[in-house]
């Protein structure tokens, strides 16, 4: 199999992924938004484990989604792992992970990060939030860019 077509297969089924994952995620937040504002939002935002299977074309992985505390900040972790012949790509894990705190009751991200286990500038996006300076600053295909933060603005996986 040429590599631009496994690279493309893994975009659509880490895509394919990503929509049940946030459909998770949105269901979960909108069950919980009811329970009443005398709750705390560690009591909205629970640490837990899901794993989800997914099969495109024959073509088989597995995405596990994970929310851990750490303090007063969340991780967010969400991993996708080839399996079957899929593996011989020779791609992955794919690890994306979004830590971020809750500040009036919205999702305030401070640090995103995606890649392979093993590190690689080209292909490697990590995403920094300033919130005190009112900045972002991103890292991807070796370059570094930054942008003006908005109040709301939310990274790539707590979207």
């Amino acid at each position: 199999m040429p590599p631009y077509r496994a690279v493309q297969i893994i975009r659509s089924l880490r895509s394919r992924a990503r929509s049940v994952s946030v459909a998770a995620w949105g269901s979960a937040l909108l069950l919980c938004a009811g329970a009443g504002q005398a709750e705390s939002h560690s009591s909205v935002l629970a640490p837990f484990k899901s794993e989800y299977a997914v099969n495109y074309s024959g073509f088989k992985a597995v995405r596990t989604i994970s929310l851990e505390t750490d303090g007063n900040e969340y991780i967010l972790r969400a991993v996708l792992e080839l399996k079957g012949i899929a593996r011989l790509t020779g791609y992955g894990p794919v690890v994306e992970e979004s830590r971020f705190t809750v500040v009036d009751g919205v999702i305030q991200p401070l640090l995103y990060v995606i890649g392979e286990q093993k590190e690689n500038p080209k292909r490697d996006i990590r995403i920094e939030f300033d919130w005190a300076r009112g900045i972002s600053r991103g890292f991807a295909k070796g370059e570094e860019q930054s942008l003006p933060l908005e109040k709301g603005i939310q990274d790539p996986l707590t979207f």
